[in-house]
């Protein structure tokens, strides 16, 4: 609901006397869920006036001792089509729909084996640096919860980095903080485990199974909850960074691994955008024998906890590829990827490391539900987040 804090005559005097108006707007999608980290510009006459961003809910508060300056809202974010809305046009109800826009992510192919060795470049550290010192260093010792959707199948080469909305799942999923690998089952940090193990470890077996995304390998999901890793100290500490491309106001920074770290490595490039933020990255992992060219890439979003606190990095949407273990018929034939594809996200990053809404002490494995669910425990795990989100 658009609320006007000042009448019609008080406004017409502000020329006299600067006034402050608020306008509260709601920004949801084309199915009515809430958008969160929406960046709207404020603009005058071809000014810039205010810059603010849309909450956990969706929702935004305008106000500018210059309210009576203001003649339209830019409304950016990564995903979707980019909305201008001239403020005698704002709905009576402050209700704005963003129209999706599927984004295809440019692909690290096998030429980023050409990227590295790379030197340090002080320049490239200096705008990594500045970046990531904008984002909150305490997401990774958080617990999570997260909305989304997705899917999981089998692709060629040409087609790994054209991820469409076709055939997606809603889910809901949360998690504690810290991670789980098959060598120590007790959760700790993301940073702890790659600063002394390197980006890969051994896999967890339960039953003789293993995960979706697991064959010889468990890689961090950098595409999705553990995407905050780089606005990280650790990472930082680990890279080379050296400028490849600028481009339409956005920086791209291609980083290789120094040799300060163990084990397996990632290289590939990240991109910062206008306005001091992390756009997207894309990457390739490397490991010991065997090495088995898995990757991913991400678009990044910012989750807004409360005003005056720094946004946690979030991943937006999220690509992890893995060559297929099948033996082609036709050894020089296109490769086969077994791809896992998350086409929109919404997060809530909870107060402590531990999840309200899982047994054990919420630590451990993540939880994950279809949404809406479909089983008793689905159903009790999906109204738990709700509540805790303050969506019911």
């Amino acid at each position: 609901m658009i609320t006007r804090l000042l009448g019609v005559a008080l406004l017409a005097s502000c020329l006299a006397t600067p006034v402050v108006a608020q306008v509260s707007i709601r920004v949801v999608d084309s199915s009515g869920h809430p958008v969160p980290a929406v960046l709207i510009e404020v603009y005058g006459r071809g000014e810039l006036i205010a810059v603010t961003s849309t909450s956990a809910d969706g929702g935004a508060q305008l106000s500018s001792e210059r309210w009576s300056q203001v003649r339209r809202i830019t409304l950016r974010h990564l995903g979707f089509q980019t909305l201008i809305v001239q403020v005698d046009e704002i709905p009576p109800d402050g209700l704005i729909q963003l129209e999706s826009r599927p984004i295809e992510i440019e692909g690290l192919t096998v030429e980023a084996r050409e990227l590295c060795p790379i030197n340090d470049s002080p320049e490239a550290r200096r705008r990594w640096s500045e970046v990531a010192s904008l984002y909150s260093r305490e997401t990774g010792s958080r617990a999570w919860s997260v909305y989304y959707s997705g899917h999981a199948g089998r692709v060629q080469e040409v087609d790994l980095h054209r991820p469409t909305d076709s055939g997606a799942v809603g889910r809901v999923s949360g998690g504690g903080a810290g991670v789980v690998h098959g060598g120590d089952r007790a959760p700790s940090s993301l940073d702890d485990h790659i600063r002394t193990e390197g980006y890969a470890w051994p896999p967890l077996i339960i039953g003789g199974t293993t995960g979706s995304r697991t064959r010889a390998w468990k890689y961090p999901q950098l595409d999705h909850e553990h995407a905050y890793h780089f606005a990280s100290s650790v990472f930082g500490a680990l890279h080379n960074f050296e400028v490849v491309r600028e481009s339409e106001g956005q920086t791209t920074l291609a980083f290789c691994p120094n040799g300060a770290g163990n084990g397996a490595t990632i290289k590939g490039l990240l991109t910062l955008g206008p306005g001091e933020a992390l756009i997207a990255a894309e990457w390739r992992f490397e490991t010991k024998d065997p090495d088995e060219g898995a990757g991913g890439a991400v678009s990044f979003a910012s989750y807004i906890e409360a005003p005056g606190l720094k946004p946690h990095l979030v991943a937006s949407r999220g690509l992890f590829y893995l060559p297929s273990g099948r033996k082609s018929p036709y050894p020089d034939g296109p490769r086969t990827y077994a791809r896992v594809v998350t086409v929109q996200s919404r997060w809530y990053i909870h107060p402590s490391a531990e999840h309200p809404c899982k047994p054990g002490g919420g630590r451990g494995f993540f939880t994950v539900h279809t949404d809406p669910p479909n089983s008793p425990l689905g159903i009790r795990f999906s109204e738990c987040v709700a509540r805790y989100w303050g969506l019911r």
